[in-house]
């Protein structure tokens, strides 16, 4: 399953768009767990407002970089989520670090889909960029 979520990524990654994601049914599986959501199951506050803080801060340090280097950011930050992004639940341990990577990861994985047309959604946030995409 953990891979089958890093390709749908990496497919999102490698589309022009959301839309245009090449993704298999065993990617949107992969995914359905971390797509689906109801009021209860909202993210935590606190890495909601982290997010808030981050996000923004991230997409200044990545607006400026040409298409291909985003894309293989993505790839690497894709990589970094699929291993690790159950270390953002909080009763879960980890390295001294790792949550602050896997964290990290996110932000930026989200920033680079916010330069992308539609931009990004977490839980209650909306990050987008209009005119930035494959510039």
């Amino acid at each position: 399953m953990r891979d089958a979520a890093r390709g749908a990524l990496l497919a999102l990654a490698a589309a022009p768009s959301v839309a245009e994601a090449d993704l298999s049914q065993e990617h949107l599986e992969a995914l359905a767990p971390l797509l689906a959501t109801t009021p209860d199951d909202e993210p935590p506050p606190v890495l909601c407002e982290l997010l808030r803080i981050a996000v923004p801060m991230w997409i200044e340090r990545l607006r400026a970089l040409p298409w291909e280097e985003r894309r293989a950011r993505a790839t690497a930050v894709a990589d970094v989520v699929a291993h690790g992004g159950d270390l953002l639940i909080p009763d879960r341990r980890c390295q001294p670090g790792q949550r602050a990577k896997v964290f990290n990861a996110v932000a930026e994985g989200l920033a680079l889909l916010a330069l992308q047309p539609g931009g990004a959604r977490f839980g209650p946030l909306r990050f987008e960029c209009p005119g930035t995409a494959h510039s």
